[in-house]
């Protein structure tokens, strides 16, 4: 560290501590009064906070000072002010599709900025609490301390950073971080906004699963090749889910709504075995009004346990299910959820039943 680095390191007063255990301090500049977050790392690429300095990247935190001293790095930056989005996804447990396609096309329009500098800068650790939403909604991305320049002459990762469930096998030293490597994250990302879950929980099952899927293949050569791509598969998702034949789709029963012929054979005998019993059911001593009123009872109690159990219209994003934490869970709170519609039902068939054959 020069003397005229010491010099202006000096003029930001310490305020208070952000993450005591990342050595990050929120700082205020004596003259003007402005605030500010100080880092001090222990891993660092220099040249990607050289770059960033010299070429701010349009929302990522501006880059004031980045000094070094002894195996550290002092970096003093932009302090931006917003809810994460790891906030975001506690408080509402997931996210609709249009808002969760919102922040990741954001977001690739940031990395499409990194990944074009010369050599591409990858981020390395895109995960929710490093993703800032700011009161207008605009998408910021922070914490550049795992970032690396690229590098092709070398076959792997030489030091293990990222963050578990969202860093790509190649930052475990199966192979050299590349734009892929934040093409993966990107997969993890929208998946856990959609289900509250990386893949390898629980996949999403919505109209972005196949880009989820590209997104996060094992093999990089395997994924979207550029951030341009996958933000042409999102636009393409886009014109797909607005479009009035996929509109219409979703209000078709469970199993039909996939468009998928073994899915729509299955749910078709489903319904068919469905129908048949409702409307064979045979009771002893009961009149012919009363006979059917039953079967039609039957009938729609079953098409309302359908109903419920696979989602339909997203009835598990309002009764909060799907933003519970644990498969189990869901599965629980389904089963509970359909024992009480099935007695409340049944007890309103049998005052209608009551009621109509006085």
């Amino acid at each position: 560290m020069t003397l005229d680095e010491e010099c202006r390191l000096s003029y930001y007063n310490r305020i208070a501590v952000l993450n005591e255990g990342h050595s990050v301090y929120l700082v205020q500049h004596l003259e003007s009064g402005r605030v500010f977050v100080e880092k001090v790392l222990s891993v660092y690429d220099i040249g990607v906070y050289r770059y960033l300095m010299a070429h701010p990247v349009k929302n990522t935190p501006h880059i004031y000072e980045a000094v070094e001293d002894e195996g550290f790095l002092h970096v003093i930056e932009e302090h931006i002010s917003g809810e994460s989005l790891e906030e975001i996804l506690s408080r509402k447990g997931i996210l609709s599709e249009n808002d969760a396609m919102n922040y990741v096309q954001q977001l690739c329009m940031i990395l499409q900025a990194l990944h074009c500098a010369k050599p591409p800068i990858i981020h390395r650790d895109i995960k929710p609490s490093n993703v800032m939403i700011t009161p207008d909604g605009t998408v910021k991305l922070l914490d550049m301390n795992a970032a690396k320049r690229f590098s092709s002459e070398k076959a792997e990762d030489t030091i293990l950073i990222g963050t578990a469930g969202y860093a790509a096998p190649e930052q475990y030293g199966f192979g050299v971080s590349s734009v892929q490597t934040d093409i993966y994250a990107l997969g993890v990302l929208l998946n856990v906004m959609l289900s509250g879950q990386t893949p390898k929980e629980q996949l999403y099952g919505g109209s972005l699963k196949p880009v989820i899927e590209k997104c996060t293949q094992l093999d990089a050569r395997n994924r979207y090749q550029s951030v341009t791509e996958v933000l042409e598969a999102l636009t393409l998702r886009t014109a797909y889910s607005s479009s009035p034949s996929h509109s219409f789709r979703r209000y078709l029963p469970p199993g039909f709504r996939t468009g998928q012929p073994i899915h729509m054979v299955s749910a078709g005998l489903a319904y068919f075995l469905l129908f048949v019993i409702s409307l064979t059911l045979t009771v002893n001593n009961s009149s012919m009004a009363d006979l059917w009123l039953n079967r039609l009872s039957l009938l729609f109690i079953g098409l309302a346990l359908i109903l419920l159990s696979c989602n339909y219209l997203d009835i598990w994003d309002h009764l909060r299910i799907s933003g519970l934490d644990k498969t189990w869970k869901k599965v629980l709170a389904i089963i509970v959820l359909d024992a009480i519609l099935f007695f409340i039902l049944l007890i309103i068939m049998i005052i209608l039943e009551n009621l109509l054959l006085k």
